[in-house]
Parts: structure tokens; C-alpha cells; sequence
């Protein structure tokens, strides 16, 4: 008996959807790219280590954008809540739930009790019923503004100081961004911000800065920065150069799914994330801040409006294309400035790890923070957050072709 032979359509468009697959396999959109490049990281090492005109410059960028009088350049944003607790007085510290476990591990490696705050159903961040009663007078109260996100911040500092604590801002997530037309990180005593790839301002590999109006504790800040932080050693420097140039290039259209497959894929995992807090200081807490850093992150401090431009650009299409979802949710409204989110958040209604591998299968890799937390289990909510929530790409530097293909297939899952 004679078989049907396909006809020259079917032939076409099977061709045509196995070329599609190959594509997206070998075209995987990465979770984060860098706005350095090469030539920019090779540049910077003529400008050496020791700390100079470029780092003075990148402090008072920063100082201006935030509205505040005292910035100082720390090794990362860990590294300068760290910086922070060595300043301030003694007292338990108290933060969210849902939070990155790096806040956690510089908590622990001063010899601070932490307290963790539940969160409300449903809110990233902690709302003034969330700290109602929770706080006492000589806590150091973490007010982190997650993903860029923020509401009520004024309220929330005011019931808090109101309880005797002092409000410290996390703003690694929302440098640049505001509530109310105020600036994040200038409503509290200080606050800590980060240069790592996956913010605003990227710097290999972190950086971060702490910011004050105080002068009497930003006077303390330079002090005790001089005793705790240590000048880079030229390894170091040539290390993190190397490892800021590897970044780059795997972060590139047609490397980022081996790099993929043989971090992630290959290893059976999805995320560098595991929760586990470091038990003494590393380079993150000891190393200072180097001159050929500060070269690389000013050139982007003084196009910082044009960086937050494009974000936007990239955060309303992607806003749009996750509206109608009935897969996951997501944020109903961006934060005020909205290209100062460094993340768009989604929310899986069902399975995470299922939506993960549909978006993976599409050719749209996506970021974890925050899925394994320090927070003691007993924090469901916490949890819930962190069991539910995957981070889509959403940088300035997405082309444009990925942004288009970013989209489609956001509101094609629902098909498949």
C-alpha cells in the first residue's frame, strides 16, 4: 500500500520551523549583558589602581544624582553595607524577607543580630503595616527598594523613625530611580547602591558605593574606609579585567547559549544563587575601589539619562507584551522613573521551573534573584516570592531584533 508523500508546503515549513529551533538554540538572549566593552576595560588599566580624579568624579556623579552631599566608593554594595555597620551603633538589624542574601551575609559578618520582616501578600517590598510593632529604638532598619520598585517610601521611613529605628536605603536595585520625585537612597540616614552587571552602572565585577547628607557619619565612613578597605593588587585588577572581557564576550548573540549550556545546562542548574552566607570577608568586603574602576563606570554616569531612556524603551514593550499573560503576572506599574528598573519581575501563576524551561525553549534566558533566600522557612510569604518569581531580560543593550523576538514569544506562550 502506498504511503502519502508530504507535498512541497509541509517539506517548506517543516524546513522553515527546524531553522527556527536551531536559531533560538544557538541565539539564546542572555539575562544580563554588560554595558562595558573591551576596549573600554583595556582603556581603563592605564589609569592604575590607586584612587584619584576619576574616583572623586564618579563619587560626586553619584552624590548628584541622589541629592546627597557624601558619597564613598566601596568594593560592592555588600561591601558597603558592611562599611555602614562598622559606623553605626550597635543594635540588631532588621530587613525583608525577600531579599538578596549578600544584605544577609554583610549583616552576619559584623556581628549583627538580624531580624527578618515578613512581607504583606503580594508586595516585593515591606509596607508600613509590614514594620507596625516590629521595630524598636537602636535597630538599623534595611529599606530596600526591590527591583527599582517603590511606594510610600516617605510613610514608611516616618512610622519606622517613629519606632526609634534608623532607616538604612537598599537602593543596589534603584539607583537613580524616585518616589514622589525624591530621590531613592536620600530619605533614610544612608544608603548602599552596587555597580555589579545585573544594575544601572556596570564595573567589573561589582563595585558600589555608600551615600549620606550627614557629614558627621560621612566623616567616620572615609576613616574607617581607609582601615577596612585595602588597595588592589595588580593579580586582582588583571583578574577582574580578564573576567569583565570573558563577560562580555559570552553575553554575545552567538556565544551566550554555550556559556549556557555548560554553566547552567551541563551542571543541572539555573542559577549561581544558593543562599549560603559566607563566613569570613572576602574582596567584596576588603578590596577598595580602584581608579581603573571608576574609569569604567563615569563614562556611564554622565550618560545616565540616556541609559535610563533606552531601559525604558526596553521596559515598556516588554510591560506591554506581559500584560495579558495568564501564565505568570507581573508589576501593574512600573516605578516612577521607569528605566531605573533593573529588573522586570514576572510572577508564575504554576510551575516556575516549567515556565523557566518553556522561556529557555523559546530562546529567552532569565534571571533568578532572588530563588534561594537566607530567611528562616517560617517567612512563607518570603518564600512564595522567591518560589514564583523569574527576572526577563531588560537592558539597554538588547538588540533590536531580540527585543522583537523577547516579545513575541511573551505573548505566544500562551499558544504553545
Amino acid at each position: 500500500m502506498s504511503r502519502n508523500k508530504p507535498d512541497a508546503s509541509t517539506l517548506d515549513n517543516g524546513l522553515m520551523m527546524a531553522r527556527e529551533h536551531k536559531r533560538r538554540n544557538l541565539h539564546l538572549i542572555p539575562r544580563t549583558r554588560p554595558n562595558f566593552d573591551i576596549a573600554s576595560l583595556l582603556t581603563s588599566m592605564r589609569y592604575g589602581r590607586t584612587p584619584g580624579d576619576h574616583c572623586n568624579a564618579a563619587e560626586s556623579a553619584v552624590a548628584s544624582r541622589l541629592g546627597v552631599r557624601h558619597v564613598i566608593l566601596t568594593p560592592s554594595g555588600r561591601g558597603g553595607l558592611f562599611l555602614l555597620l562598622q559606623c553605626l551603633p550597635s543594635g540588631r538589624v532588621c530587613i525583608p524577607g525577600y531579599t538578596c542574601s549578600a544584605v544577609a551575609e554583610a549583616i552576619a559578618l559584623s556581628d549583627r543580630e538580624i531580624t527578618y520582616l515578613e512581607h504583606s501578600r503580594g508586595s516585593i517590598n515591606l509596607t508600613t503595616e509590614d514594620i507596625a510593632g516590629r521595630l524598636q529604638p537602636g535597630d538599623i532598619f534595611v529599606l530596600t527598594h526591590q527591583y527599582g520598585y517603590a511606594t510610600n517610601v516617605a510613610q514608611i521611613v516616618e512610622a519606622a523613625t517613629q519606632q526609634g529605628a534608623i532607616v538604612i536605603e537598599d537602593i543596589a536595585a534603584a539607583f537613580a530611580g524616585a518616589c514622589n520625585g525624591k530621590p531613592l537612597g536620600s530619605f533614610g540616614l544612608a544608603a548602599f547602591g552596587s555597580f555589579d552587571t545585573s544594575k544601572l552602572i556596570h564595573v567589573p565585577m561589582k563595585g558600589g558605593f555608600v551615600a549620606t547628607d550627614d557629614d558627621a557619619l560621612a566623616a567616620t565612613l572615609r576613616t574607617r574606609a581607609k582601615l577596612v578597605f585595602h588597595r588592589m593588587s595588580v593579580t586582582h585588577a588583571t583578574r577582574l579585567v580578564l573576567l569583565g572581557c570573558l563577560l562580555h564576550l559570552v553575553t554575545r548573540p552567538t556565544l551566550y547559549w554555550l556559556f549556557h549550556a555548560i554553566n547552567f545546562r551541563l551542571r543541572g542548574k539555573t542559577s549561581a544563587e544558593d543562599g549560603i552566607l559566607a563566613r569570613k570577608l572576602n574582596a567584596f568586603y576588603s578590596t577598595e575601589f580602584a581608579e581603573w574602576q571608576a574609569a569604567i563606570a563615569l563614562p556611564q554616569l554622565r550618560r545616565l539619562d540616556e541609559i535610563i531612556h533606552r531601559r525604558a524603551e526596553v521596559h515598556d514593550i516588554l510591560q506591554a507584551a506581559c500584560a495579558s499573560s495568564t501564565l505568570f503576572k507581573s508589576e501593574p506599574s512600573p516605578p516612577e522613573i521607569a528605566g531605573t528598573s533593573v529588573r522586570l519581575p514576572i510572577y508564575a501563576i504554576a510551575d516556575k521551573m516549567a515556565l523557566y524551561q518553556s522561556l529557555v525553549a523559546n530562546g529567552v534566558d532569565c534571571g533568578f534573584s532572588f530563588t534561594m533566600l537566607a530567611t528562616p522557612k517560617s517567612l512563607s510569604e518570603s518564600w512564595r516570592i522567591a518560589g514564583s518569581v523569574l527576572n526577563l531580560p531588560c537592558y539597554g543593550s538588547i538588540t533590536p531584533d531580540e527585543l522583537t523576538r523577547l516579545a513575541m514569544t511573551l505573548e505566544s506562550l500562551e499558544k504553545q
